[in-house]
């Protein structure tokens, strides 16, 4: 007997708070759904949501040759469904974490998340209260509990003194320390986020409001959700009377939780904080996220807090990206290879080998993307860059987390059957997921093993199916310059090259770095940054090495298309034609920055001779 799919049309609703409602409460309601097998599927962008229904049910796996149904109302859905439900848990607008530990809650009790709204018409009003609605149990009320004084509610743990923290204490208390939900979390901006509905169209637009319907997946993994700075030097823009740091604490009392959940193994965050809504000095018209920190430095610091408690991320989920608990169950790709790089006889026809030595020339490599998350696959790259009809006219890497064909498999199938000849696939930073490798706490002889050393099997696991070799951007943030144990470890499942941001210690320097240099076999390089300014991106690469030949660049391009690239390679032909700019697929220009290095060491005087 065939799966049967019911289809719940979510397009072309406006963006207002009762839409957001409706979303946070489907979602939540097709992850308890969803869990087991697929059930749901809601359309939010009918081309591409609809694409995805013709192939699920066209391809191998659980809802192929399924019948669709569909579901004309939220109230139509809800009592399809209503077996699975044991009831409904209600957040308190007036303390906006309760959000969080409602979406937390929601996977625990397989109990979808409604906001407290007693106004007619109201998705409360008409799901719980009214008279003639579905009259929904309420099985946890979060309305009022937290007073921020005394002790935190239904413990004896001492209040902070701030309701923002004593909610996740709470939630920490009752559902992470025992294990109910997590070691998975998710990072997701709480309740503070209905506060922009408030704000100019224009400035909502910017800051995308609308942003719930990913949480099927992550109801669905029983993970534990949180939005707290990392930042211990300043009060948070939604808890600006806590004591200073008090975010910062509660967030690592969270992150040790769930490490200890894990047997001092890895876990994972899913997404990064929202710096454009809280916690940096970012701008968007008139809205200001109310901190004194960068974007880039409260990446940093997220980054670091992670890294320290055996933490990695798995990328951004702040946008609209449905459907994850669908797409989660579709099988995997297998038996992929990467494309073959230039050949011996190419390298000599193109000049850029000669008599066995590499000529002099300027060999660049290019990198698009960061894609460490479902969403930019789902939003930007498969419906908007991979359509790119300069695509296949330059060899391009594209960055991809391997580690993704978990959560989204059939976007892998996708892009390795309809890649060009001279499309590659490599690891975004920092492989597998998004750690800073130099930060991850050492292992204790006897007690605890070493996080580098986990996170070397975690990546082989991921890059070994998908034909990973390369690692396209190792990211190291606040522990600066790669040393070379961690190069070593990442030469151990990256032997064909390594792309680095910070670049590899000079042995003779922390503070400086190395070009270019081997750790082993495997060459090392500092990528360049190619930014959407392409004169500034030109400015960027002709300054690299500028008198050196031969010469390797690695350029990463990070919101880039092929089309970019195109304009870019043709801009620095024609300013500096003496460079000699040469395009090479990954596989040839590790292959040549080997030798290359092999030749000059090999050439260097020796010691003592």
């Amino acid at each position: 007997m065939s799966a049967t799919l019911t289809v719940y049309d979510m397009s072309g609703k406006p963006s207002t708070l009762a839409t957001y409602d409706e979303e946070v409460f489907v979602a939540t309601l097709q992850g308890i759904v969803n869990r087991d097998r697929p059930k749901i599927f809601v359309v939010k962008n009918p081309t591409v949501d609809g694409a995805y229904v013709s192939k699920l049910l066209t391809s191998e796996g659980p809802l192929a040759k399924a019948a669709l149904e569909k579901a004309n109302s939220l109230e139509e859905l809800v009592k399809q469904f209503r077996k699975d439900l044991k009831g409904v848990c209600v957040w308190d607008p007036d303390v906006p974490a309760t959000l969080n530990v409602a979406i937390t809650a929601a996977g625990v009790e397989d109990a979808p998340v409604i906001r407290y709204d007693k106004l007619p018409g109201s998705l409360y009003q008409r799901l719980v209260t009214a008279e003639d609605g579905l009259r929904l149990t309420v099985i946890l009320d979060l309305v009022g509990k937290f007073k921020g004084q005394d002790q935190i509610p239904d413990t004896e743990i001492e209040s902070t003194g701030s309701k923002k923290c004593d909610v996740y204490l709470w939630a920490k208390a009752r559902y992470l320390d025992t294990g109910k939900a997590g070691p998975t979390l998710l990072y997701n901006c709480d309740g503070y986020r209905i506060t922009l509905f408030d704000l100019p169209s224009a400035e909502q637009k910017l800051l995308n409001p609308m942003a719930a319907l990913h949480l099927d997946y992550v109801v669905a993994q029983r993970a534990f959700a949180f939005d707290l700075s990392p930042f211990d030097d300043e009060f948070p823009k939604d808890d600006a009377y806590q004591r200073v740091g008090e975010d910062a604490r509660t967030m690592k009392a969270i992150l040790a939780s769930a490490g200890k959940q894990a047997k001092g193994g890895l876990f994972r965050v899913l997404g990064f904080p929202h710096s454009d809504i809280k916690y940096s000095n970012a701008k968007s018209g008139t809205y200001s996220a109310g901190g004194k920190h960068s974007a880039g430095d409260l990446t940093a610091a997220y980054g670091k807090m992670l890294s320290s408690h055996n933490a990695y991320v798995t990328g951004s989920l702040q946008f609209d990206n449905p459907n994850l608990s669908v797409h989660c169950k579709s099988l995997k790709p297998g038996n992929v290879t990467q494309n073959p790089g230039m050949t011996e006889e190419n390298l000599i026809d193109n000049e850029c080998l000669k008599l066995g030595k590499v000529t002099e020339k300027t060999f660049l490599t290019f990198i698009i993307g960061d894609f460490n998350d479902a969403t930019s696959i789902y939003n930007e790259l498969l419906p908007r860059v991979w359509q790119d009809s300069k695509r296949g006219t330059n060899p391009i890497s594209w960055a991809i987390s391997p580690e993704l064909v978990e959560i989204f498999p059939i976007a892998f199938k996708q892009l390795y059957e309809t890649r060009s000849k001279i499309d590659y696939f490599v690891s975004p930073a920092s492989g597998a997921g998004y750690v800073n490798p130099g930060l991850l706490p050492e292992g204790k002889a006897g007690e605890t093993a070493d996080a580098l050393t986990l996170w070397a099997e975690h990546c082989k696991k991921y890059y070994k199916p998908l034909a990973y070799t390369i690692s396209g951007n190792v990211v190291n943030g606040l522990g600066g310059p790669l040393n070379r144990k961690v190069a070593g470890v990442y030469a151990g499942f990256s032997p064909t090259g390594i792309v680095s941001r910070e670049g590899l210690a000079r042995a003779d320097s922390t503070d400086k770095v190395e070009d270019y240099t081997l750790v082993g076999t495997t060459p090392i390089i500092k990528l360049v940054e190619a930014p959407s300014d392409i004169e500034e991106a030109a400015d960027n690469i002709h300054n690299t090495r500028p008198t050196k030949l031969p010469n390797f660049i690695a350029v990463h391009c990070y919101g880039g298309t092929p089309s970019f690239v195109n304009k870019l390679l043709a801009l620095l032909v024609e300013e500096r034609p003496d460079r000699d700019y040469t395009v090479l697929d990954p596989y040839a220009f590790f292959d040549l920055l080997r030798r290359h290095l092999q030749d000059t060491a090999a050439s260097s005087p020796q010691p003592g001779l």
